[in-house]
């Protein structure tokens, strides 16, 4: 499966996403802004790190997703996030080190030993924990910079772009039932769910910054945020 992009949402504008300026203000958005730190029973297996890998396919700004077969689904395809666990080595230095080395770890699965690696790989920032229920783990998720990245996911069938234009969309996200959110894949693998895609929504929502053309996606159809 060659990487693909979703098709993007015509009503959404979205080329000055992933600008220089935009990185910045995310950058500095990530820092300043308050994060929900989970502990206790949520962490009883650990912790981990997903990785928000942001960056660019054909001048597209996209999210890259790992696609894998999902032995709860009948092995049916599924998008993922890059993720890694945190070492409790790292842990003894600080919290952040440990984030850090995770999110590296994470990036240096998703890219391999062998495949073409993009030109960047800057860290912007961690949003708020999540919980993995079924893993009883505590994930933080991380948002990364890539740049350009059609080069380094040519001839792959285990990654994929898709484009923020679509995920940040109405046609791209939506409510659960539940509560949560989901969000949509590929034309072959299913698109995000449970605590990853929680964790993309609050990605997306510091992305989004204060452009409103986004509001209705990623805050109004969430009503009970």
């Amino acid at each position: 499966q060659e990487a693909s992009t979703s098709a993007p949402a015509r009503d959404v504008a979205h080329p000055a996403l992933l600008s220089d300026a935009n990185i910045d203000r995310v950058a500095r958005d990530l820092r300043d802004m308050p994060t929900r730190k989970l502990d206790g029973d949520f962490a009883s297996a650990g912790r981990r790190v997903a990785v928000i890998p942001l960056g660019t396919f054909n001048a597209d700004p996209c999210v890259i997703m790992t696609i894998y077969r999902d032995a709860g689904a009948n092995d049916a395809h599924a998008c993922g996030l890059p993720s890694a666990g945190v070492e409790e080595s790292t842990l003894l230095e600080s919290s952040s080190v440990a984030t850090t080395s995770a999110a590296r770890r994470a990036l240096d699965a998703l890219w391999g030993i062998k495949n073409r690696r993009p030109s960047r790989s800057d860290l912007l920032g961690c949003v708020s924990d999540v919980a993995d229920v079924r893993g009883r783990t505590v994930v933080t998720p991380v948002i990364a910079y890539l740049g350009e990245v059609k080069e380094a996911m040519h001839g792959r069938d285990d990654v994929a772009a898709i484009s923020l234009s679509t995920l940040m969309s109405t046609n791209g996200v939506k409510p659960t039932r539940e509560g949560g959110v989901e969000f949509i894949g590929t034309i072959g693998a299913r698109g995000l769910q449970g605590h990853e895609a929680m964790g993309l929504h609050g990605a997306l929502r510091v992305v989004a910054g204060p452009n409103a053309a986004y509001r209705e996606a990623l805050y109004d159809q969430f009503s009970a945020d």
